[in-house]
């Protein structure tokens, strides 16, 4: 015997209601003097999607198998020091030297101890945000002072830098040396390594309202202006 409910039919589901079938008709068709039509459901639909999703599964696990492999790499490069076997490894994989040196630094968020810029500069750089830019759209909000550039910068070096990224306007080179490194820290940290952290989301916040357009027009980010729009922000 065959216990699977049936399929309601298409006046029931049209109208989201309860099908009652009563022989080859339901009750609601009936007493509304209308045709009980009841269509079998087709599954090339849901076989597609099947197939689509498994490919695209397929795709992110080589994605992620790569990136582990590279990261396994870089790991044994630092650690061994070897140049020669490592040159021969990347010419057969086709990375870029610069490319990967670059990358090395995704996570070196810390831009006093890289040397872009002294901490006495970046105190400047926070109180002319605390002092000049939050009072005008506090979405994050900090303390000011030498004190509390030093804690920030040690706790949540990813937001310390993107504040410094943002009040650093006078400094058009140095502006965009910072953006580009809060670029990439930003992009590493989600999407590569998927953090899920409010500082993130602070630095996120902070990028997109104090977001200037670059001298170069081609080089604009709309994504950012965009949200920069949205809360009355500098795009």
């Amino acid at each position: 015997m065959d216990d699977k409910k049936p399929r309601a039919c298409e006046g029931c589901r049209a109208l989201k209601v309860r099908c009652e079938p009563d022989g080859s008709e339901c009750r609601r068709c009936v007493k509304a003097g209308r045709r009980c039509v009841v269509t079998t459901p087709s599954r090339k639909r849901q076989k597609k999607t099947d197939s689509r999703v498994s490919e695209l599964e397929r795709k992110i696990d080589a994605l992620t198998a790569s990136l582990q492999a590279r990261r396994r790499r870089k790991m044994v490069k630092k650690k061994r020091g070897r140049r020669g076997e490592d040159e021969d490894v990347e010419e057969e994989e086709g990375y870029d030297e610069e490319e990967e040196e670059e990358d090395e630094d995704e996570d070196e968020v810390d831009v006093v101890d890289r040397g872009l810029l002294s901490m006495q500069l970046a105190c400047q750089l926070l109180e002319r945000y605390t002092g000049m830019m939050m009072p005008h759209l506090p979405a994050v909000v900090i303390q000011s002072g030498p004190e509390a550039a030093s804690t920030l910068r040690t706790t949540k070096p990813t937001l310390f830098l993107a504040l410094l990224t943002a009040a650093s306007t006078q400094h058009p080179s140095l502006q965009g040396r910072l953006q580009g490194i809060l670029m990439r820290a930003l992009a590493h940290k989600i999407m590569v390594a998927g953090e899920k952290r409010l500082e993130l989301v602070q630095a996120l916040q902070v990028s997109v309202i104090w977001y200037w357009p670059p001298e170069r027009m081609e080089e604009l980010k709309f994504y950012q202006l965009d949200g920069g729009d949205d809360d009355g922000g500098g795009g």
